[in-house]
C-alpha cells in the first residue's frame, strides 16, 4: 500500500469515529430537552426498541411503550409544572464497534424563590448500540451520588473500559 492510501485509510478511520462520538454526544444532548418538552415520542426514540432506563429509587422502564408512558406521564408533568428541568453535563464516550459507553452527570433543578435548587445529583452511565437507524440508547442508569462505591464504580467505568484514557 502507498503511504497516501494508508494515509487516507487511517483518515477515513478517524473520521469515523469522530463521526460516531458526535453522534452519540447529540444524542446525550437530546435527551433533556426532548424529556423536558414534554415530546414523548422523540424522547423514547432516543433508544433502542429494548431499550432500559433506569433510575433505582424511582422507576426502571423498558422499550418505547413504558418510555413513552413515562416521558408523558404525570409525575414529570407535575415536577415540570413547578418550575423543573433536566441538565445533562457533557458525555465521556468509549466506542467499540457497534457498542459505545458514555458517563456523565444529570442534575434536576428548579427555580425557586432563592434562585435554583438542585434537587436531584446523579451519575450516569449511557450503553449504546448500532442500529439500522444509527446510534441508539440500549440501557442509561441513573445513581444518586450519594457518595457511595457504586456512583464512583459507575463513573469510572469508562476509563477501566479505555485504559484511562
Amino acid at each position: 500500500m502507498l503511504e497516501i492510501e494508508r494515509k487516507l485509510v487511517e483518515l477515513e478511520r478517524k473520521l469515523a469515529r469522530v463521526t460516531d462520538e458526535l453522534e452519540l454526544t447529540r444524542i446525550t444532548a437530546s435527551i433533556a430537552p426532548s424529556v423536558d418538552s414534554l415530546s414523548a415520542d422523540i424522547a423514547a426514540r432516543l433508544w433502542t426498541e429494548d431499550g432500559v432506563y433506569d433510575v433505582p429509587g424511582v422507576g426502571c422502564w423498558t422499550g418505547h411503550d413504558e418510555l413513552r408512558a413515562f416521558f408523558s406521564g404525570e409525575q414529570l408533568r407535575a415536577a415540570l409544572s413547578k418550575g423543573a428541568a433536566h441538565v445533562l453535563s457533557s458525555p465521556r464516550i468509549v466506542i467499540d464497534g457497534n457498542i459505545a459507553a458514555g458517563t456523565c452527570y444529570s442534575f434536576l433543578c428548579r427555580k425557586s424563590e432563592k434562585g435554583v435548587e438542585v434537587l436531584r445529583l446523579a451519575a450516569n452511565r449511557i450503553e449504546f448500540r448500532r442500529t439500522n437507524e444509527g446510534w441508539r440508547i440500549s440501557k442509561r442508569t441513573v445513581l444518586d451520588i450519594d457518595g457511595s462505591e457504586g456512583t464512583r464504580t459507575l463513573l469510572g467505568a469508562t476509563f477501566s473500559q479505555s485504559n484511562g484514557v
